[in-house]
């Protein structure tokens, strides 16, 4: 029997993730072509999560998913790292019982100028769960982590959508210790709009080349 299901469905993702993932193609949340990274890399796709709140169904998946990754694990806010989820992370939090913080990465000039919006007063005592779409060498993530360091709030789980297999899970959990979960790596998601016909030969094979090049530096 788990033979067969291996064979209808060998990337492993439950039904949630597959009607998720068929929503990410279905409105390009992924996209080929030539694109630089923040990294300076160039890609042969990018990934784009941000306008899944656009949707509402999909953003119900997506919600499901981080809660998922979550709702096993011991924290007491979730906070989100901008921009890309800056926008679903109420709901996240919501979903998990749980209040929220928003980092601010760009010093704030006006009012308090606090670098986190809705800190509480007890925060010392506070422990986070990030929440990211798309992680590729990481860097965005341990800025986050640095700052809520710095401002007293120790963070100990990420979680993100689409792991791009790019080394930066491993940097993040090397770097700050944070443990990082995710829905998606990238080369699950891909062979499985392979295998669906979402993604043609072509772009397929780029993408495969991509990775391994990737790997192996």
């Amino acid at each position: 029997m788990s033979e067969l299901l291996a064979e209808k469905n060998p990337e492993g993702l439950t039904e949630n993730q597959q009607r998720l993932a068929d929503g990410i193609f279905k409105i390009q949340g992924i996209i080929f072509g030539e694109f630089t990274l923040n990294s300076g890399v160039i890609s042969p796709y990018y990934c784009d999560l941000k306008y899944l709140i656009e949707f509402p169904e999909l953003k119900k998946l997506a919600v499901e998913e981080y809660h998922q990754l979550l709702t096993s694990l011991k924290f007491d806010l979730i906070a989100p790292v901008p921009d890309g989820t800056t926008a679903i992370s109420s709901s996240v939090a919501d979903s998990l019982g749980v209040g929220s913080i928003v980092p601010r990465i760009k010093e704030k000039i006006h009012g308090a100028k606090s670098p986190i919006i809705g800190l509480p007063k007890d925060y010392e005592n506070k422990n986070i769960a990030l929440i990211d779409d798309v992680i590729t060498k990481g860097n965005s993530a341990i800025r986050v982590i640095k700052l809520l360091n710095a401002n007293k709030v120790s963070v100990s789980y990420l979680a993100v959508l689409v792991e791009r297999e790019e080394g930066g899970v491993q940097k993040i959990e090397k770097e700050t210790g944070v443990k990082v979960l995710s829905t998606f790596r990238i080369s699950q998601l891909m062979d499985y709009g392979y295998r669906t016909g979402k993604i043609d030969r072509q772009n397929y094979q780029r993408f495969k080349n991509y990775l391994a090049g990737q790997r192996a530096t």
